[in-house]
């Protein structure tokens, strides 16, 4: 009788932790490890520079929040900030209209059973649209000029913008595993 208390509370733990999903995903080039781990120095740029590269959907007031926030983290990591930079960091967002259907299953019939009124039932559908934004922040080698390392986080959007802490929270998530292991 003891043993099974254990056992039902690992299992719970496992199906708790088997459901939950990353909103964070992170990619790298196995071949410039080495190289990503000497770096000393890094070089976020500038809005302009970005619209170089593509469109730019955040506001200049997200903007700065989140230029701030890849700053704070990576000056934490020790990281210096220069103009002649070993890398650099660049980010953008996109976004995507999402729809999930939810089947709530039958309901009771509203007005009556057999032989009477016939087999009314009816079904229940949730329907939720919604958008979904994702932040991505790239690591790119000034000497080469190529990307080695690079992270998103995708979360449902709100109607109000980030603040500079949902900001920080977002991107200190993304740069957990940079520099890779």
């Amino acid at each position: 009788m003891k043993a099974t208390a254990p056992c039902s509370i690992l299992l719970v733990g496992l199906f708790i932790f088997v459901g939950c999903q990353s909103p964070v995903a992170v990619d790298y080039d196995l071949t410039e490890i080495e190289r990503i781990h000497g770096y000393a120095t890094f070089k976020i740029d500038t809005r302009e520079d970005r619209e170089n590269y593509g469109s730019i959907a955040l506001s200049p007031l997200v903007d700065r929040r989140i230029s701030y926030a890849i700053l704070n983290n990576l000056e934490a990591k020790g990281y210096g900030s220069e103009a002649n930079a070993d890398f650099r960091v660049n980010f953008h967002t996109l976004t995507k209209n999402q729809t999930e259907v939810h089947d709530l299953g039958y309901g009771p019939a509203p007005f009556g059973r057999k032989p009477y009124f016939g087999d009314y039932s009816y079904g229940r559908l949730f329907i939720d649209k919604y958008e979904e934004g994702t932040l991505v922040i790239d690591i790119i080698d000034t000497a080469s000029n190529r990307l080695v390392w690079r992270g998103a986080h995708t979360r449902r959007l709100q109607q109000k913008a980030l603040n500079a802490v949902e900001a920080q929270i977002v991107v200190d998530a993304i740069l957990l595993n940079c520099p890779p292991l």
